[in-house]
């Protein structure tokens, strides 16, 4: 696979992990952390994952600056995510622990995967990194309250409107 079909399905798994992301912030910010761990939201939470090893997938083809940080990082942010999901059916505090705990993995690789989608896009590289950054502000709060859950998807849609315009850029690059 080359680098530009790889930026293509990591993004546009990365764009639909950030749909799946705005609908569970959005139950969670109306219902509490415990209804993202009940149906619709459960499964909800399970495609996510799938989506992450999608856009994992694609960006080990795509990226140069982060490729080590995507290599290592990104498969333990995915099994921690992993396990909260699986763990919160049964105890919702922990199981949202160790999902935010995997965000704060993934924020790392984002941090420098900001970089490689500053070669395809340097504006919605910007975009990317200043929601990511507000979305991870969010996350550790939402135990503390709810509402936090709304600042986390305001980092969520800017993140995702960067996550657009990178794929307009690697779509257009050579």
């Amino acid at each position: 696979m080359d680098r530009k079909t790889g930026g293509i399905i990591g993004t546009l798994a990365s764009i639909i992990a950030a749909i799946l992301i705005a609908y569970i912030l959005a139950v969670v910010g109306l219902n509490g952390v415990q209804a993202a761990f009940q149906q619709p939201a459960l499964t909800i939470m399970i495609l996510l994952l799938v989506s992450g090893l999608a856009a994992l997938y694609g960006y080990i083809y795509y990226t140069e600056e982060s490729y080590k940080f995507m290599r290592l990082l990104s498969p333990v942010a995915l099994a921690l995510a992993g396990a909260g999901v699986a763990i919160g059916v049964y105890d919702w505090m922990a199981g949202g622990a160790l999902i935010v705990l995997g965000y704060i993995v993934e924020f790392i690789v984002g941090y420098h995967l900001a970089k490689d989608f500053a070669r395809d896009s340097p504006i919605g590289a910007k975009f990317f990194l200043a929601g990511v950054s507000v979305y991870m502000l969010g996350l550790p709060f939402i135990i503390l309250s709810r509402y936090a859950a709304f600042v986390s998807l305001a980092g969520d849609l800017v993140k995702l409107y960067g996550l657009i315009l990178v794929l307009e850029g690697i779509s257009e690059s050579q």
